[in-house]
């Protein structure tokens, strides 16, 4: 049986799902502009790669892949696109869990209970908790992450 989450009040409920609906939408351009980056330094390197879509795990790892062929590129974006990316793999956390897990509601503490399995441990069910600030602070920080990449990008256009 499926039993809805657990808010203490519907001003509660509210505000989560609103933080959590940010976290999903704000996602999508932070994911766009890393993939504009990979398709930058593959340009560059006249390489198409492999057929999209490929995993988050992938991209990045393509992306640092890239960067260590590409001698101009690494020296131009090396020092600003390995915070983004830390920053870009600590956000993604968050979203997974609040996209991909199952929302329990809150708890007594007011943090948002979200669980899933975690098949790598053979576990049914982890459960991951965040505070409302948490999950608002990550989709304001995605905002600001952005404007960031497109940096990088531009600067990866100049090197021509």
């Amino acid at each position: 049986m499926i039993y809805p989450p657990f808010f203490a009040s519907e001003a509660e409920a509210a505000r989560t799902y609103i933080a959590c609906g940010r976290v999903a939408l704000n996602w999508g351009p932070v994911e766009v502009g890393l993939e504009g980056i990979l398709i930058r330094l593959r340009n560059r390197a006249g390489d198409s790669g492999e057929m999209w879509p490929g995993g988050w795990e992938r991209k990045i790892r393509d992306i640092k892949d890239a960067i260590k062929k590409d001698i101009p590129a690494r020296n131009a974006i090396y020092a600003t696109i390995t915070p983004l990316i830390t920053e870009a793999k600590r956000l993604h956390a968050i979203r997974s869990n609040v996209v991909h897990c199952l929302c329990q509601g809150t708890n007594i503490n007011g943090e948002l209970m979200l669980g899933k399995s975690d098949q790598r441990r053979g576990v049914a069910y982890t459960q991951t908790t965040y505070t409302l600030d948490m999950i608002e602070q990550a989709a304001d920080q995605m905002c600001e992450l952005r404007p960031a990449l497109d940096g990088v990008f531009i600067t990866l256009k100049l090197l021509g």
